[in-house]
């Protein structure tokens, strides 16, 4: 494709071959790392795998356990799947101490928010859908019957909440806020991580 404003026809001078590498390495001349991410790989593993466990809950009948949940958040004493071989059961990486740099304020929030959904969860029966305005409980879509949905009783899917809050308190905060903070940005670069 031609972008000149001005041109006619197409003559193939303006289409790039790209090559994107399957996995980005950040080495220094040596072929050493100069980079390393493990530990927001492991999180984002934390959040897909607490996810998933919190997702189970939109099955009536299926009551989560808030001390799990808890455990996930901090990566205390929890054994994860791990499928990606990360090591992280016992790793020092978790999600609270990333969510806004720990600060106890938001943190509650999370934690008042997976404590919520345990509770529901336990309070619902196989079988019956019978969340409603005002009702906390598992709710058919609207759009697709087949799906289904633990609300709160005003229509606040816990799941939601922690999902997609983490994602903005959690790895978006550190993204804008430290990583391209002058504290990350102004380090050295180039001294092998992995020598």
């Amino acid at each position: 494709m031609n972008y000149a404003d001005d041109a006619n026809t197409d003559d193939g001078t303006c289409e790039y071959a790209i090559d994107a590498p399957a996995t980005y390495e950040f080495t220094d001349a040596n072929g050493n790392n100069t980079v390393s991410y493990t530990g927001q790989r492991q999180r984002l593993n934390m959040l897909s795998e607490m996810t998933s466990y919190l997702k189970s809950a939109n099955t009536p009948g299926t009551a989560l356990d808030a001390a799990t949940l808890l455990a996930m958040y901090a990566n205390d004493g929890y054994t994860w799947d791990d499928t990606e071989g990360l090591d992280m059961t016992g790793s020092s990486k978790q999600l609270k101490n990333k969510t806004v740099g720990g600060e106890v304020f938001y943190t509650d929030i999370f934690e008042g928010y997976m404590n919520g959904i345990a509770e529901a969860s336990a309070t619902t029966e196989a079988g019956v859908t019978d969340g409603s305005a005002g009702q906390t409980g598992v709710v058919l879509s609207t759009t697709n019957p087949a799906k289904q949905y633990l609300q709160d009783g005003q229509g606040q899917e816990w799941t939601q909440l922690i999902e997609k809050g983490l994602m903005g308190a959690c790895f978006m905060y550190n993204i804008s806020s430290v990583y391209l903070a002058s504290g990350k940005m102004d380090v050295d670069n180039s001294t092998p991580v992995d020598p």
